[in-house]
């Protein structure tokens, strides 16, 4: 997939189909609550396989029960398609 930028509008349209996630400083964001501390890094484990999978590698930081989730391509310093089909992956 060739990545581009995207602009504003483009944002704003593919965030509308997104559950849970918001823009915070040019970043695509979301916080998930697991039931306990293993689990936070189990899906953290599930999330970095299928970002390498992918090669589209997010930030991501545990707060013990809480996963908090922030991608954004690195390259453009800004969002790209790759942003939101990895979040929408993850929302499934």
């Amino acid at each position: 997939m060739e990545e581009t930028k995207l602009t504003a509008e483009e944002i704003k349209s593919e965030l509308k189909k997104l559950s849970g996630w918001e823009v915070r400083e040019g970043k695509l964001y979301r916080e998930f609550e697991l039931a306990s501390f293993m689990d936070a890094v189990g899906f953290v484990n599930k999330v970095a396989k299928l970002a390498e999978e992918i090669n589209h590698h997010p930030d991501i930081c545990i707060y013990y029960k809480k996963v908090v989730i922030e991608l954004w391509t690195h390259k453009f310093k800004g969002l790209s398609d790759k942003d939101f089909a990895l979040a929408q992956q993850l929302d499934n």
